[in-house]
């Protein structure tokens, strides 16, 4: 799900960086990665990501970081009727719980009050982009997996994906063990995992790139989503160069997030650190 603050300007997601020439053996898993926990007092040195900066929030639904009397005052009419609107409590639940921290946030990164966060639900034919008074663009986007919230935050274009498991599958040794960004948690670090996970990796990074680009479907080469490694670029015809990286998940759940950038540090809330 794509969000955007009322304040808003046409960004292409395509970066102008990609408009550079290429840099000679960049290795898109090179990417300095600092896993922190996720508590209830808002980490004060926590600033709006800047270019080649990713932050990535992580909690499981029904976490809040206030009362659920105090966080349901931060949202807006629309929210109220979105929620309500919702086929059953467990859904309403998630939506509100997501909402409410991510109001949490974007109003401790832009020094203002959750209330006053003014958010508008982007179109799926737009990419979802932020302006801050001081003219510093941010695109967020959340996404769902299971009991867990994902919230990603970027200075450029960038789209979550996540799947979930499905039954069945056969067992599949993948001839490459993937290498791994993340220090603290590494998917798809087994050599016994099942097939239909690694299906669900790439599916994971499909949607990412699908969800990026706001459109339903993407001209992609399956070749270039099937990379052992967790983290690639990916060429997109029309639409430039963009960072793939994948997302530590519990369990089977599988993540990706594509960027627009390339991403150089990670600041990851709601990992375990080493």
């Amino acid at each position: 799900m794509s969000i955007q603050l009322a304040q808003q300007f046409d960004v292409p997601a395509r970066s102008a960086y990609y408009d550079r020439p290429r840099e000679v053996g960049f290795d898109p898993c090179e990417i300095r990665f600092s896993a922190h926990r996720m508590t209830r007092q808002y980490p004060s040195w926590v600033d709006v990501p800047c270019p080649g900066e990713l932050q990535l929030w992580r909690f499981r639904s029904g976490w809040l970081p206030v009362s659920i009397q105090e966080g349901e005052q931060w949202l807006s009419d629309a929210e109220r009727e979105r929620a309500r609107l919702n086929p059953n409590s467990a859904l309403r639940k998630r939506f509100v719980g997501a909402r409410v921290v991510l109001r949490w946030i974007v109003a401790n990164l832009f020094k203002t009050t959750p209330h006053e966060v003014q958010l508008i639900d982007g179109p799926t034919d737009q990419s979802s982009v932020q302006l801050t008074a001081d003219g510093h663009p941010v695109t967020i986007d959340i996404a769902y997996g299971g009991i867990w919230i994902v919230i990603a935050i970027a200075s450029s274009g960038l789209g979550l994906g996540v799947t979930m498991p499905a039954p069945g599958g056969e067992n599949a040794i993948p001839k490459v063990k993937p290498t791994s960004i993340w220090p603290s948690a590494s998917p798809d670090c087994h050599e016994d995992r099942f097939r239909y996970a690694e299906e669900a990796v790439q599916t994971a990074r499909y949607i990412s790139l699908s969800n990026a680009l706001k459109r339903s479907s993407i001209e992609v080469s399956p070749q270039a989503l099937c990379n052992n490694a967790v983290a690639s670029f990916v060429e997109l015809p029309g639409a430039g160069r963009w960072h793939i990286v994948d997302v530590p998940m519990p369990g089977k759940i599988r993540a990706a997030v594509s960027v627009a950038q390339p991403v150089t540090r990670i600041q990851a809330f709601g990992w375990p650190k080493n």
